[in-house]
């Protein structure tokens, strides 16, 4: 996850560990890890997903199932949370009024971040690998590797539309826009997000796993799984 002033990026671990990267400097500025204690045994907890507060402040983890709420410049926990009805969490994106998780088997449940009222939205078939609110946060889309994409209306939970594209990774231009579009085989392309038309595209290491646009929308970060996390310009709009 980016933060949104693009200053720093963090990323959750099979270990439990969760660290935070500051984009300049590229050193961990920030670390902690996710025990779960059983008498004198300490199992490690996988970080399922992660998101930052549009303002900056908290950084949402996603764990088995539950979610915390972590201050995002010491990770100390100072909320409770939110119970999710299940554990198989594949991603998750936030905006002021709602957060989105996507599930193995395809469903997306949308939480009111205000009364915690859970809706469910289907429409996949597969798991979904993607979620990325619009800029104004009116729309949702979700995305898995088989099948293309959804547009979402936020609000009532009704599906728009379908993009023919299936991602792995989705993120919103800050100007609304373009979209980024991550692949398998490690090629991102950029979308108009009216039309649907590739604008540009590059390769980077397969898969691509995590897209984020800086806050001026001139480059783009991208995590592959070959923990690289690299940065490329963008082109300006024509």
């Amino acid at each position: 996850a980016m933060s949104p002033n693009g200053q720093h990026i963090a990323g959750g671990s099979r270990d439990g560990y969760i660290r935070v990267w500051d984009l300049v400097s590229g050193e961990i500025v920030h670390s902690m890890r996710l025990v779960k204690t059983e008498g004198a045994e300490h199992e490690a907890i996988l970080v399922d997903a992660l998101a930052y507060a549009p303002d900056g402040s908290r950084l949402y983890c996603v764990h088995g199932g539950f979610m915390d709420e972590l201050d995002a410049t010491t990770l100390s926990s100072i909320a409770s949370g939110i119970q999710l009805p299940r554990n198989d969490v594949r991603s998750m994106a936030t905006c002021a009024q709602y957060f989105a998780f996507g599930f193995e088997d395809g469903v997306i449940i949308l939480v009111d971040a205000g009364t915690r009222e859970l809706r469910e939205m289907r429409g996949h078939e597969r798991p979904v690998n993607a979620l990325a609110f619009s800029v104004d946060a009116s729309l949702i889309v979700s995305a898995f590797n088989i099948g293309g994409s959804i547009i979402w209306d936020a609000h009532s939970g009704n599906r728009m539309d379908r993009l023919l594209v299936s991602a792995y990774a989705l993120a919103f231009c800050p100007d609304g826009k373009r979209v980024a579009v991550g692949y398998w085989d490690g090629e991102v392309q950029l979308r108009d997000f009216e039309e649907g038309d590739v604008t540009d595209c590059f390769k980077m290491g397969p898969p691509v796993l995590f897209l984020a646009f800086s806050p001026d929308g001139s480059r783009i970060v991208t995590a592959v799984a070959s923990k690289r996390e690299e940065f490329v310009r963008l082109p300006p709009l024509t």
